[in-house]
């Protein structure tokens, strides 16, 4: 008989790295249960989770524990200077140098890695940049490869000299602001010749566009939304849900409620069932392999029903009750995020 607690789940987008590396000296380690937070190590094991994209984030510098909260106009976070995202996302990476020191925890660097997620119970991190604030120079990109960088996100919901984001808006669309730069489309072309996925959450409509004409590779979304039914700026219109489908790509589901409910609000009732209508919206326009986990924890506001990773196997769960196969959920518990890495990545 099917046992969905029995899939391993490879994740599209968590905040875990930046929430333990602001804790750490207070001892909070990320190999300790704790009851704060979404994520840890035993919760982890817990889970069958084995692995996914681990974000390294640069806050506003007035507050490192500011919140990605959404605003009710389409207004953009302030950029970031560069020289100060570079220092931050070098400390970080310091941080994750010592978790990655533990036996059952590695980076993901060639396409070949991932099957140790499975084979040899470890923890698998792809190693993902929110922003490329940091990102001077592509000699600095290069510096970051070596470090582990195999996924980046052009932009967070804020302006850099790659490209604008899409601020916090609800109701409204993702067409707000100009497209990439020049340089930002010289960046997304030396990603695809590096192996390094180019995430395109948190890109206005324009940008989106703008990565999706000359990308060379599986357009990627590590955690969004359906537009259609939360009209929030942030999530994917039906056109940009075919572009990701059509390249073989990969949508993640981000399970923030802002981004899940219908009326966008950030409100604890949101249901199973709430999260699981975007898995099936997507799955009836292009398919279950262009759907996966996005969950954003420890990033945002989940529902209690999920309450953490361990709570992930609830959609699995819920898609099996409504019919779907055990082939479709284990594309979406792992096997779609490992297509397209072994798609991009290097061997």
């Amino acid at each position: 008989m099917f046992d969905d607690k029995k899939l391993p789940i490879f994740d599209g987008h968590n905040d875990s790295l930046l929430r333990f590396f602001y804790k750490h000296r207070e001892r909070k380690s990320f190999f300790n249960r704790h009851n704060f937070g979404h994520i840890d190590f035993p919760r982890i094991k817990e889970a069958n989770f084995i692995g996914g994209f681990f974000a390294l984030f640069v806050p506003p510098i007035e507050s490192p524990n500011t919140q990605k909260n959404k605003s009710k106009r389409p207004q953009l976070s302030p950029p970031i200077e560069m020289n100060y995202a570079y220092k931050n996302i070098c400390a970080q990476l310091d941080y994750l140098d010592t978790i990655a020191e533990h036996q059952q925890v590695f980076l993901v660097k060639k396409s070949q890695d991932l099957q140790k997620c499975y084979t040899t119970s470890s923890l698998g991190v792809v190693l993902h940049l929110e922003g490329a604030s940091a990102i001077k120079d592509f000699l600095t990109l290069e510096y970051f490869y070596q470090r582990g960088l195999r996924s980046l996100g052009l932009v967070w919901s804020r302006a850099n000299k790659y490209g604008v984001g899409a601020p916090f808006a609800f109701p409204h669309t993702p067409d707000i602001g100009p497209g990439l730069t020049p340089l930002g489309k010289e960046l997304v072309h030396k990603c695809n010749e590096m192996g390094i996925v180019v995430d395109l959450a948190h890109l206005n409509e324009q940008g989106f566009w703008d990565a999706a004409k000359i990308s060379s590779k599986p357009l990627i979304v590590t955690h969004s939304a359906v537009h259609a039914i939360c009209p929030s700026s942030r999530n994917l219109t039906d056109s940009q849900i075919k572009a990701v489908a059509d390249s073989g790509g990969v949508i993640g589901i981000n399970l923030g409620v802002m981004f899940i409910r219908r009326d966008g609000k950030i409100k604890a009732d949101t249901s199973i069932e709430d999260i699981v209508a975007h898995f099936e919206y997507i799955i009836n326009l292009v398919g279950a392999q262009h759907v996966a986990f996005g969950s954003d924890l420890d990033g945002i506001y989940i529902s209690p029903q999920i309450q953490d990773v361990v709570g992930l196997h609830k959609v699995l769960y819920a898609l099996r009750e409504k019919g779907y196969s055990a082939d479709s959920l284990q594309k979406i518990a792992y096997q779609n995020w490992f297509r397209v890495l072994k798609d991009t990545l290097v061997n």
